[in-house]
């Protein structure tokens, strides 16, 4: 299959056809190249399936299963992957120019960081309302020892589950991880349907994977009445679930 990407671009999707269009174009205008764009379709019943198949780019690859959840098509997707580092990124959200070049020149620079985040704009579609995540999240932020060991670059020394406790501010879709930071922590859990990223970001933590961040927004979340992240009574027991998950890991 010639030389491997550098990294693996992970898009799992379920019924986003008005959506992805979005977010694989935002792939696509990205200034760093070397990348495969894995597209898991967990069981759509619309176009979704169609809309990739319009893309002749080879670097894209589309696999259809049946509807088994997000963690599920994330994980299978991992397993297909050929990169050193892995990226998240939802079919109905995009990731701003200059995302990866950043990200990967952060992480072959600095290889003590497993994973590393960034800042995104969380975009209220249903209310029309823009906010920049790190603002709206300062409070949790707070509690993290961190150092700044370049421009707009902070390591975390100590803090990441205080500061998770408060508030869920560490998004995938903004994220690098390493692959090899998924050894001892584990991937997503397949009992869960979200915040499965949640849940796996507090294994991380547990077992010494070393976080740091860029104060700079990479990503536009889009937030939709329906989405996952959304209120709503399923949500609400979906964190439940999620926090049985993580007190059973070790920390109440």
């Amino acid at each position: 299959m010639g030389v491997p990407p550098r990294v693996s671009v992970i898009m799992p999707t379920y019924n986003h056809a008005l959506h992805i269009r979005r977010a694989v174009d935002s792939v696509l205008r990205q200034s760093y190249t070397n990348w495969e764009l894995i597209v898991w379709d967990d069981g759509s019943t619309d176009n979704t399936g169609d809309i990739v198949g319009l893309y002749s780019d080879d670097r894209i690859y589309y696999r259809f299963d049946d509807n088994h959840g997000p963690s599920y098509a994330r994980n299978r997707s991992a397993e297909l992957a050929r990169g050193d580092y892995l990226a998240f990124l939802d079919s109905d959200d995009e990731w701003m120019n200059g995302k990866l070049s950043a990200q990967v020149k952060v992480m072959d620079a600095y290889p003590q960081i497993d994973l590393l985040f960034a800042d995104y704009m969380n975009v209220n579609a249903g209310e029309r309302r823009t906010a920049r995540a790190f603002v709206q999240c300062s409070g949790a932020m707070k509690l993290l020892d961190v150092e700044r060991i370049d421009d707009g670059l902070f390591i975390v020394k100590g803090g990441i589950l205080q500061s998770l406790a408060v508030d869920d501010y560490v998004l995938p879709s903004a994220a690098l991880l390493r692959r090899s930071a998924t050894s001892a922590a584990g991937v997503f859990n397949e009992h869960l349907r979200g915040p499965e990223d949640f849940e796996l970001l507090w294994r991380m933590g547990l077992t010494g994977v070393r976080f740091a961040y860029l104060d700079q927004p990479y990503l536009t979340r889009y937030k939709y009445a329906n989405s996952l992240s959304s209120p709503s009574m399923s949500h609400c027991q979906n964190w439940l679930a999620a926090l049985g998950a993580c007190r059973r890991t070790g920390l109440s």
